[in-house]
């Protein structure tokens, strides 16, 4: 399935504050020029466990030109505890940036709805929504004619 419609890309807030950034807060305006790949997931999805391990080759191979963020969206309460979404990154060895959002206030602003969803957002202007299934990592690419700035990952 491809999807072509592009949507305003909401800032990324999350109560629970940013894991793996050195104590930063990231913003979409400040990643500008890099295709920006968010993972909404949840630490009692194993779907979800199996997305990060298929990114990460993704991560490695386009390390030049992309970012993704991990979205911790809560489907049980004690997911929402920061301990636990700290514990988990450790635990998964989660090596990009992480928002936690136990409040859902991003999940919602990006319309999400099921556990995990990736989305492309790759400028503070838009954002792409993209299935997953498992194995698809490896079939995504950068087109190589396309500015990171205007970039989004396609499924070859």
């Amino acid at each position: 399935m491809r999807v072509t419609g592009r949507v305003r890309a909401p800032e990324l807030r999350g109560a629970g504050g940013w894991l793996n950034t050195g104590g930063r807060e990231l913003t979409l305006a400040g990643l500008r020029g890099r295709i920006v790949l968010l993972d909404f997931w949840t630490s009692a999805c194993a779907n979800c466990l199996h997305v990060i391990d298929e990114l990460r080759p993704l991560e490695a191979r386009y390390a030049d030109v992309l970012t993704t963020i991990g979205v911790h969206s809560p489907k049980f309460p004690h997911e929402a505890e920061h301990a636990a979404v700290e514990a988990a990154v450790r635990r998964y060895d989660v090596r990009h940036p992480v928002l936690d959002d136990p409040d859902l206030s991003t999940w919602r602003q990006y319309a999400v709805n099921a556990w995990p969803t990736l989305v492309s957002a790759s400028t503070p202007d838009e954002s792409q929504p993209r299935p997953h299934a498992f194995g698809y990592s490896q079939s995504m690419s950068i087109p190589s004619n396309t500015p990171a700035q205007r970039g989004s990952l396609t499924r070859l």
